[in-house]
């Protein structure tokens, strides 16, 4: 029976493990996402297009920021959270 415990808790390590780094892999994304939106929205050059660099951009950067406070629930002390 305690063998089973330690297998059960070393699965749910693995699974976790799993969850921050698909979590992990997520936050950059959006990072990625967010910088991407900027430099378009620097680089607009037909008035038509402001309006979908600035909603892109503040897309971008409210996924990124509840990406955030999701590893911040989790409470992580040993991983980077932005890709830059």
């Amino acid at each position: 029976m305690r063998v089973w415990g330690r297998r059960s808790e070393a699965i749910a390590a693995n699974q976790l493990s799993a969850e921050k780094r698909i979590l992990l892999e997520d936050i950059r994304r959006a990072h990625e996402q967010w910088v991407i939106a900027s430099e378009r929205l620097n680089w607009v050059g037909v008035a038509e297009e402001i309006d979908y660099a600035v909603f892109a951009m503040a897309a971008a950067e409210k996924k990124y920021d509840m990406l955030l406070r999701q590893a911040k629930k989790l409470d992580w002390q040993d991983h980077a959270f932005y890709a830059g």
